[in-house]
């Protein structure tokens, strides 16, 4: 077969997917023969590279209504994203491990040799220091590798119907009576702002063509006052368009007082703005937290690669942490919790109670008002400590603990190899 025969067998079995479909298939193949024919190869290598038109027409099928065409694939690809999900929690569980027991080692090793041997305690936590740095960078780069995996990988078609207006994929949807908001994507940023009518509002940014977009599910539902939002990759395709584009943005409207948010992506952003709801959960694999003048009960952030930043928040708890990124934050929380492996913690709040912040190699900045007085913990093995309150000053001091004005706050913060300041 030649290359005209060829492809007057593919225009004609892409008949029945419509014109624009046909047209982007086509033109793409007429692409890829020009370039193998100017890199020398004949048209019989090239034909054998794109694969017969049978087996593309039948992916194309499969991509269409949904289908599912082999079990294995699926099982596969609900194994990856377990793992994935795992692993993150695995990550942050270990580093949490890792600040407590690590600095207690050093600690009680440091305590052995005694006062006359602190210089070497600190070259021992610069030591430390480094590698924390060494598995930050890692984690950082799994974060990417895995995210990119999940884009790339070769996954099952979904089972559940796909949504058509026509030939149009529908990206907007509204739901009422909704108490709890879940989206969940792989690559698309999530956006959340305030709704003006009472709805929940999901409205999917999607601006590919219309092969592109059938490599992609969005699955928009609702179920027992819970409104979900899906957004993630079907099956690889063969090579029928250069790439697979997937939605940039999740836009996510919310009314007040929502009972709750929960928001993942593996390799997008999740930002939320201006809004007011009892708990927030907001997780990414390889992309930032963003959180601006939101009213919370309760809100857990994570971030594996990412910065975490935090602008007038107000919270009873809260809960941020990331493995290789920053943690910033302003606003109010009865108890603040960051966290980080190789980033900085700068932190200004006001009214709170109870303070814990750890980082290996970071330096962490606390910042408090409206406050009398705080009761201070703090560790670093081989950076300073500078704490004021008023008038009082502690400068250079040693780890231990330090009360300074009525000591009604609570402060834990630990480094190895960081600085630790605190004002109030």
């Amino acid at each position: 077969m030649n290359k005209q025969e060829y492809m007057d067998k593919l225009s004609k079995a892409l008949e029945s997917f419509g014109s624009d479909i046909k047209d982007e298939i086509v033109s793409d193949y007429e692409e890829h023969f020009q370039d193998g024919l100017a890199g020398g190869k004949s048209e019989e290598q090239i034909i054998s590279e794109l694969g017969s038109v049978e087996d593309l027409v039948e992916e194309l099928k499969g991509l269409s209504d949904g289908s599912a065409d082999n079990v294995d694939e699926e099982a596969q690809r609900e194994k990856f994203e377990q793992q994935a999900k795992k692993t993150f929690d695995d990550i942050s569980k270990a580093f949490a491990s890792f600040v407590g027991s690590m600095a207690a080692g050093i600690t009680k090793g440091a305590g052995k040799i005694g006062e006359e041997l602190s210089g070497g305690a600190g070259d021992f936590a610069k030591s430390m220091s480094n590698a924390a740095d060494v598995v930050a960078n890692k984690s950082k780069q799994f974060a990417k590798d895995i995210a990119e995996s999940y884009r790339n990988a070769r996954g099952p078609v979904e089972t559940e119907e796909q949504e058509y207006e026509g030939e149009e994929l529908i990206t907007s949807v509204a739901f009422s009576d909704i108490t709890e908001v879940i989206a969940e994507t792989d690559c698309a940023d999530i956006v959340v702002e305030p709704s003006a009518d009472g709805s929940v509002h999901f409205d999917c940014d999607y601006d590919a063509t219309p092969g592109q977009k059938l490599g992609y599910k969005i699955d928009y539902h609702c179920e027992d006052g819970k409104a979900y939002a899906i957004i993630k990759k079907k099956s690889a395709t063969s090579g029928f368009f250069k790439k697979l584009l997937g939605p940039e943005t999740l836009y996510v409207k919310i009314p007040d007082r929502l009972e709750r948010i929960n928001l993942s992506s593996l390799s997008g952003d999740v930002d939320v703005s201006n809004v007011t709801v009892k708990r927030a959960d907001l997780k990414t694999m390889s992309g930032d937290v963003v959180i601006n003048a939101v009213n919370n009960k309760d809100v857990y952030a994570s971030t594996m690669s990412g910065d975490v930043n935090a602008v007038n928040l107000s919270a009873v708890i809260a809960e941020l942490k990331t493995i290789s990124g920053d943690v910033e934050f302003s606003g109010d929380s009865e108890n603040l919790s960051v966290s980080s492996t190789s980033g900085d913690l700068n932190v200004k709040a006001d009214r709170t109670k109870v303070v814990r912040a750890a980082s290996v190699s970071g330096d962490i900045n606390l910042e408090l008002e409206g406050i009398d007085g705080y009761n201070a913990k703090v560790d670093t093995k081989s950076g300073d400590i500078d704490l004021f309150f008023g008038n009082e000053a502690h400068e250079d001091v040693k780890r231990g603990t330090y009360t300074l004005g009525s000591g009604a706050c609570d402060i834990t913060a630990s480094s190895v190899s960081g600085d630790i300041k605190v004002e109030a």
